[in-house]
């Protein structure tokens, strides 16, 4: 679907966001921002080499327009974790314990490779939607002609399953392209090692989504020039798993941090507000 199609504007001002809080559900230690008692609550899911942190302004601003939010790290991505060995099934595992610490089913939202995990758990039932932001597709990804060179460097460290650090400057000329060059150094330093196996799982498309299982209402974010993940791949996940679509023509891989950043976040809340 186009620009603006089945989304409206809700309440909210979103350009002053909720300041997002610590918060410690169960074994999980992470970020909230409050909304009102009676709305779903969004459950932030982060991609690969990323944590909560990064989600934060997702986070706040959705308890801008009252709708309570959470941002919890998956395994051995918070402070002083190890990754080694994690698979996607593993992610998958981590999401379904935090709904279960919250008690009800949530609305998902999963960026990257978060949202390939969100998908997954879509397909169980255990959620009351889902957004999936520029999205790994449960398919092998094909690297870009960007982020190839990124992907043959890393390829043997990958295929070993082993730990992965993260690239700074690759991670700046392919995640975060678009994005102002001071948001830029803030975001840096918030990335943390990711899991090889994790990774492995992606590329070679390991992880299988049944869209027979897939009945919740999803919405696909996607960038047109994302440099990670090929906007053609997620335009057939979105096909494939019945999503509505929102394509943003300069967007990239980091769409609520670059300068339509803004406009993103509005139809989030919209489309989320119409969920409940």
């Amino acid at each position: 679907m186009g620009a603006g199609d089945g989304l409206t504007a809700s309440q909210g001002n979103y350009l002053v966001p909720v300041p997002a809080q610590p918060i410690q559900l169960g074994n999980f230690l992470g970020l909230h921002a409050p909304g009102a008692p009676d709305r779903v609550p969004v459950l932030c899911v982060h991609g690969a080499f990323s944590c909560p942190e990064q989600l934060r302004p997702l986070v706040e601003s959705f308890g801008s327009a009252g709708i309570p939010a959470y941002a919890f790290p998956l395994r051995g991505h918070g402070p002083d974790d190890r990754v080694d060995g994690a698979r996607i099934a593993d992610y998958v595992m981590d999401v379904l314990a935090m709904i279960r610490q919250l008690g009800a089913p949530p609305i998902l939202l999963g960026h990257s490779m978060g949202g390939l995990v969100v998908l997954k758990v879509a397909e169980t039932g255990n959620c009351r939607g889902a957004l999936l932001v520029a999205a790994a597709p449960p398919a092998a990804v094909r690297p870009t002609t960007a982020s190839l060179p990124v992907f043959v460097k890393l390829l043997p460290r990958i295929l070993l399953g082993a730990t992965v650090t993260p690239p700074r400057e690759d991670l700046r000329r392919i995640s975060l392209r678009q994005v102002d060059p001071a948001v830029q150094q803030r975001i840096l330093d918030t990335f943390v090692p990711e899991s090889g196996a994790a990774l492995r799982d992606i590329m070679l498309g390991a992880v299988t989504v049944d869209p027979l299982k897939v009945r919740v209402p999803l919405l696909s974010l996607i960038g047109a020039r994302d440099r990670l993940v090929p906007a053609g791949q997620m335009r057939a996940a979105a096909r494939r798993y019945g999503a509505t679509v929102r394509e943003y023509a300069e967007g990239g891989h980091s769409l609520f941090v670059e300068p339509q950043g803004e406009q993103v976040k509005r139809d989030m809340i919209a489309w989320v507000s119409q969920l409940g």
